[in-house]
């Protein structure tokens, strides 16, 4: 199965700054804390079906030396919305489904977060070889070491999800491209997801793929909708 995990917003201020902004508007934003091989930061903000994750470098040097796909599209973009990511049962089993259709990847790399409590947090990633510019970048791919159950259990014990917070759902995540139908049946094809049209359904949320106003914007996600549970 193949589902949301998180949509990415590149972010200019620090998670701390982030923090109080989304606050101050009543919602429950938490410091994630720092991908120290990549050389950023993020805020998260955790909902009954996905999370947002604001991201933005914290250090300059580390993250124009890196070669993850999100670093370097962070890099290249200006602030917004950014991409998502999929959450991926078996990474394993969707690496060699690419592989075979002779598409290029990282192969299954290891990562990691450090809290600001100190805590390590771990997942496996999946990134597909592509050139980042201004055309839609793919999604990452994540398989966590914990089971959502678990996972959840834990963000609630330590405060990172509010009773509140679980209210609230990703609805859909939107993506302005120059051709939705042949974007959505790409991805559709790829990751084997059912399409409506210019929509994938997935289990927990929708991606929906429309043209773009205007022609000289990039191809990128363009909006988050957020509904009550």
């Amino acid at each position: 199965m193949i589902k949301l995990d998180h949509a990415v917003y590149f972010a200019s201020k620090t998670p701390e700054e982030i923090v109080v902004e989304q606050k101050s508007e009543g919602k429950h934003a938490v410091i994630g804390g720092s991908h120290l091989q990549w050389g950023s930061y993020n805020a998260l903000m955790y909902l009954k079906n996905a999370y947002i994750e604001w991201i933005a470098v914290e250090n300059q040097e580390i993250a124009e030396k890196t070669k993850h796909p999100l670093i370097e599209q962070l890099l290249l973009d200006d602030e917004g919305w950014g991409t998502i990511c999929l959450a991926v049962e078996d990474l394993e089993a969707l690496h060699k489904r690419i592989t075979s259709k002779g598409i290029r990847s990282s192969g299954i790399l290891k990562s990691e977060r450090k809290t600001v409590d100190g805590k390590i947090r771990k997942w496996r990633m999946l990134n597909i070889e592509q050139q980042i510019s201004d055309t839609l970048p793919l999604p990452l791919l994540i398989e966590w070491d914990d089971k959502d159950d678990k996972r959840y259990e834990i963000l609630r014990a330590d405060g990172s999800i509010s009773s509140s917070s679980e209210q609230f759902e990703v609805k859909e995540c939107v993506f302005s491209v120059e051709y939705p139908v042949e974007t959505a049946e790409k991805w559709a094809n790829l990751f084997s997801l059912e399409r409506s049209g210019s929509r994938l359904i997935l289990p927990n949320a929708t991606l929906n793929f429309i043209q773009k106003v205007n022609e000289m914007d990039k191809e990128r996600l363009s909006d988050v909708l957020i509904g009550k549970a």
